[in-house]
Parts: structure tokens; C-alpha cells; sequence
């Protein structure tokens, strides 16, 4: 299997109070405690285990969890309903597709994903939308939320 996420803090020349600042454009051992990167490492494996498709990212911000995913040799999409953080997602991660929609309208037909991924995001889309996210992806469905 390809290697882990990377855990580097990334160097930053944002604006101060931007939320890159403070998140960053990596996957960080400052950002994510040890079980949000065994988490991800385990979707990862488990992302490889079942074979054809690609991932989304929904809501991947600066494209940090997506780039995490494709560094572990994931064919991923980030989406995002903001054009800044999509900017930013890929001046830090050239060559990932990002294309901005929103959660609620995503750009694939039924059953055209493997999986989905919503770091952190999900919180912020419409009450059941995930629901509705879900006839997006053929496959399995997990989901995690921390409090």
C-alpha cells in the first residue's frame, strides 16, 4: 500500500485570520490528534480494499484531507462551495481536480463514487443532506462524528 498521509506542518504565508492559517494546507500532527490520522489511514486502506472509482472530498477547504488521500495513491476529487479555499487547495496541491459545488449538488451521477469523505464539513451543509449525498456513491457508507 502507498505511504500514510503526510504529517509535516506546512509553512504558511496567509492573511492573518484566515482559516488556512490556523489549519494549514497538510495534513498535521498539530491539527489532527493520533486518532483522526489513524482514522484517515484507515479509510485509506479501506478505500484500497475495495477496488474502481474515485473519492470525494466534500468540502475540502485547502484540500487537505484530499491531497492526504491521493498521497496514499487515491483517485480524489476535492469539492468545495468556496472559490478561496479552492484557490488555495490548489496552489498548494496543483494537478488535484477541485471543482466548486456544494454538498447539496454535487457534480457526479448516482452511483459514480466509491466513497465520500467530509472532514469536519458535513456540519455545515443543509439538515439530511448527507442523506442525499449518499445516492451519489455506490458501495459502503460510513460515517464518524466527533463532538
Amino acid at each position: 500500500m502507498p505511504g500514510a498521509c503526510a504529517l509535516p506542518v506546512a509553512p504558511t504565508t496567509l492573511e492573518p485570520n484566515d482559516t488556512r492559517e490556523w489549519v494549514g494546507t497538510e495534513i498535521n500532527a498539530a491539527m489532527e490528534d493520533p486518532i483522526d490520522r489513524a482514522i484517515l489511514a484507515a479509510f485509506v486502506e479501506m478505500v484500497h480494499d475495495h477496488p474502481g472509482g474515485m473519492v470525494a472530498d466534500l468540502g475540502c477547504g485547502p484540500g487537505r484531507v484530499a491531497a492526504c488521500l491521493a498521497s496514499g495513491g487515491i483517485k480524489v476529487v476535492g469539492i468545495d462551495v468556496s472559490g478561496q479555499m479552492l484557490t488555495a487547495a490548489s496552489t498548494a496541491h496543483p494537478g488535484l481536480p477541485l471543482p466548486q459545488a456544494t454538498i447539496g449538488a454535487l457534480p457526479f451521477r448516482d452511483g459514480s463514487l466509491k466513497a465520500v469523505v467530509s472532514w469536519y464539513s458535513i456540519v455545515h451543509a443543509p439538515l439530511g443532506c448527507s442523506i442525499a449525498c449518499g445516492a451519489s456513491f455506490g458501495g459502503w457508507w460510513r460515517s464518524r462524528v466527533t463532538y
